[in-house]
C-alpha cells in the first residue's frame, strides 16, 4: 500500500468513525453504537501504527495526533466497558481527557 492509499483508508475509516458517531447519538448513546466507533477506532489505530511511516511528515504529524487521541480514548473506553459491563441498549457516555484532534481530521479530510 502506497502513501495515496494509506490517505485514502485513513479518510475511510475517519468516515466509519462519523457514521457510527451519528448512529451513536441518534439511538440514544447506546453501547451497541459505541461499541461500533470502538471497532473503527481500533482499525483506524492500527492502520496508522503499521503504515503510517510511509506519510509524508506533516500527514505523519496529523496522523499521530489521531493515535495518541485514540489511546487515551480506547484506555477510558476499555475501563468504562470493564466497569459498567453494558447491554447493547444501554447508554454508554464519558468523557475524553484528550478531545478528538479535529485539526488532524480536516487534515485527511482536506488532502
Amino acid at each position: 500500500m502506497d502513501a495515496e492509499q494509506v490517505q485514502q483508508r485513513i479518510r475511510f475509516l475517519l468516515h466509519g468513525c462519523d457514521h457510527a458517531y451519528r448512529e451513536y447519538l441518534q439511538h440514544n448513546k447506546a453501547y451497541a453504537y459505541a461499541h461500533a466507533l470502538y471497532s473503527y477506532n481500533q482499525q483506524l489505530n492500527t492502520l496508522i501504527m503499521e503504515l503510517g511511516h510511509q506519510l509524508d511528515d506533516p500527514a505523519q504529524q496529523a496522523a499521530l495526533r489521531l493515535s495518541l487521541h485514540i489511546n487515551i480514548w480506547s484506555q477510558q473506553w476499555r475501563e468504562l466497558q470493564q466497569s459498567l459491563k453494558p447491554t447493547l441498549e444501554q447508554p454508554f457516555v464519558f468523557n475524553s481527557i484528550h478531545p478528538l484532534p479535529a485539526d488532524a481530521k480536516t487534515y485527511f479530510f482536506s488532502s
